[in-house]
């Protein structure tokens, strides 16, 4: 089943997405009543085999784990893109290294930065300031 967080301050929503494998359930995000300015952001890696997914993968390995969040990754980013043309984008990428191959992945998306270091609270306070 997903975890979904989230903040808004009204005119932008912030989501982290931290899918966890499920084969009967999807995620849908409503735009009702969502403002064109808003922004989404989305908190991403590249999925680097024992990178992502390491809890996962000491029971599956380091590559079929990258693949699981490749496929959750890429699923997230078609969800997304079909919002693209209401509100703005972005990806906040876990490290410096990232930012180019999830530019690759999703050229589409407004940008794609680094997320400042710290807690997830912190992370997120920080994105929404930047949004």
């Amino acid at each position: 089943m997903p975890t979904d967080h989230g903040l808004s301050d009204g005119n932008h929503i912030l989501i982290e997405h931290m899918p966890i494998l499920s084969h009967r359930r999807t995620t849908t995000i409503s735009t009702e009543g969502v403002a064109a300015s808003s922004t989404i952001i989305l908190y991403a890696r590249h999925p680097r085999p024992g990178a992502v997914k390491t809890r996962l993968a000491r029971d599956i390995g380091d590559e079929a784990a990258a693949a699981v969040y490749a496929h959750l990754l890429d699923h997230a980013l078609a969800e997304l893109r079909t919002l693209a043309s209401r509100m703005r984008v972005v990806i906040d990428a876990a490290s410096q290294d990232d930012v180019p191959p999830l530019r690759d992945r999703a050229p589409w998306v407004a940008d794609v930065r680094t997320q400042c270091t710290g807690d997830i609270g912190e992370r997120m306070a920080h994105g929404l300031g930047r949004a």
